[in-house]
Order: structure tokens, then C-alpha cells, then sequence
């Protein structure tokens, strides 16, 4: 633990910017991801579990980033806990989905603007 505190600290590169250790995918219980499941490659737009998360993991358990779906099974938001900063946001980050509705009723998923700048996670968004 303290080593990982000195990690972040320094800003090595995967670790985050707040001072909560992320959970591990052996142990998810209290926390946002305790029912979501565990998934390899891109998190899908729409036709997610309803009201559920997804996340994946590395090959040590840790997470390294999860999605969240509305009742529809469309995403709402990803949360980037490890890896590379985006916009100059250093992770943990969040990117927020919007919704698009088309002139015969239909609502899609609205994927975020690559102009606008992931906002840093909110303590109860850290897995």
C-alpha cells in the first residue's frame, strides 16, 4: 500500500490520482461493480445489461476500467481507473454518454465529443 501511495504520487503512469486503491476483481463486494461482470474488449454502446456494469481487468485481477448501462442496456458512462490520460485528465477519469433522438422516436446512444475532456472520478465511482 505504501508503495503504491508513493506511486501515485509520483504519477506513474496506471496509477490513480486520488488516494483510493482500486478493488480487485477477486473482491467487488460495497462497491460499484459488486453485481456487474467481467468482460473482454470493448464495452459495447448499447445492448449492455439492464441497470448493470461491465468492467475488465488485467491479467493480476486489478480493474482497469468499467461501464455503466441505463435500464435500456445503453451506456451511460466509462470509468477509465487505470491507463493513459485523456485530454490531460489523468486517470481515474469518467466519459459520459448522452442520448440522440432521431425523427421517428428512435434514442441512441450519443458517444461523448473527443473535444471535450473526461471529468476525474467521484469517490463512490472508484471500483
Amino acid at each position: 500500500v505504501v508503495a503504491y501511495r508513493r506511486a501515485v504520487a509520483g504519477g506513474v503512469k496506471g496509477a490513480t490520482s486520488n488516494n483510493s486503491i482500486p478493488r480487485n476483481a477477486n473482491n467487488l463486494v460495497g462497491g460499484p461493480l459488486e453485481n456487474a461482470t467481467q468482460i473482454s474488449g470493448r464495452f459495447k454502446l448499447d445492448g449492455g445489461p439492464a441497470n448493470g456494469a461491465l468492467y475488465r481487468a488485467d491479467n493480476q485481477g486489478n480493474i482497469t476500467s468499467y461501464a455503466v448501462y441505463d435500464s435500456a442496456g445503453m451506456i451511460i458512462k466509462r470509468v477509465d481507473v487505470r491507463g493513459a490520460a485523456h485530454a490531460n485528465v489523468s486517470t481515474p477519469h469518467v466519459i459520459e454518454y448522452g442520448r440522440n433522438t432521431l425523427p421517428d422516436g428512435t434514442v441512441r446512444v450519443q458517444s461523448p465529443s473527443t473535444k471535450l475532456a473526461p471529468r476525474p472520478t467521484n469517490s463512490d465511482e472508484i471500483p
